[in-house]
């Protein structure tokens, strides 16, 4: 096959120009750095068993991230979403009164040392006399009384007028910055019918204050969060047939080591003393 004359020459300057960058490249001194580099990419191809090749002098080596470290309350799975009926009297379980009463906490002794309940640095401290069983909550770590163990204006109202007062505190979750707890009560005024009360709480240890949902997660978080919970709320009242409890923007629960939060509905007079408890995923 015969070529144009043009194309010879363009093939022949081609030829050339090729011989002579490889006959410049061959002759010249390789640097220092050049040299470092080249054993750097052998060693490290080496350690990565990847093949070292003419066509392929410095396989591409991918850098891996090394595992992170887990949070203090991570690595364990989430519980799905869940919907319960919590009562007074399984907080504080009290022997049976020996005759009908619709008090939920009757009368209970004084725990050795003051001391009811101790999770980490948290603790339920109490003081019980003959018409009274105060139940408070103590921050160890930071060293405050986040329920004061002293009655409320209510209380001693009830306490002088003859009456009695279980107040019950249980924690229900801690962590680096939060503390969850029911706290409910059962009072009696002069002989009269029991009053009973159930309700959550959550208390920032930055502050030792109670805290609303929007105060431990994210505005619309909380939006979407209590939205959720209306609904999951509604469909439990009917099937079980309920009236209808209420969401309180500061009765919440907080659960660092699932990542959850329970929104917790207060009762109305006929179910006094429970509370539904709502647990979500956050």
């Amino acid at each position: 096959m015969r070529y144009p004359l043009r194309l010879k020459q363009r093939a022949l300057r081609a030829i050339i120009v090729g011989m002579t960058a490889w006959f410049i490249g061959c002759h010249r001194p390789i640097s220092a750095e050049t040299q470092d580099a080249g054993v750097q990419s052998v060693e490290a191809a080496k350690d990565a068993g990847l093949p070292m090749t003419a066509e392929n002098p410095k396989p591409k080596i991918e850098t891996v991230p090394g595992p992170t470290s887990l949070s203090k309350d991570g690595g364990a799975p989430s519980p799905p979403d869940e919907v319960s009926l919590v009562s007074l009297d399984e907080l504080a379980p009290t022997p049976p009164s020996p005759i009908p009463s619709t008090a939920l906490v009757r009368s209970r002794e004084q725990p050795t040392g003051g001391v009811r309940e101790r999770t980490g640095d948290v603790s339920v401290v109490s003081h019980c006399e003959k018409q009274s069983c105060m139940d408070g909550l103590q921050d160890l770590r930071t060293k405050r009384e986040l329920i004061a163990l002293a009655p409320t204006r209510d209380e001693r109202a009830t306490l002088d007028g003859q009456g009695s007062v279980q107040r019950v505190v249980k924690i229900a979750h801690t962590s680096d910055g939060f503390v969850s707890v029911y706290t409910g009560s059962t009072n009696i005024s002069d002989g009269a019918k029991a009053n009973n009360s159930l309700s959550c709480a959550t208390y920032g240890r930055g502050t030792g204050r109670p805290l609303n949902l929007k105060d431990a997660v994210p505005p619309k978080e909380a939006l979407a969060l209590t939205h959720r919970a209306e609904m999951m709320l509604e469909a439990f009242q009917r099937k079980h047939g309920l009236p209808a409890y209420r969401l309180t923007p500061k009765g919440f629960l907080h659960d660092a080591s699932s990542g959850r939060v329970a929104l917790c509905a207060e009762a109305p007079t006929p179910m006094a003393g429970t509370v539904i408890v709502i647990w979500l995923q956050q």
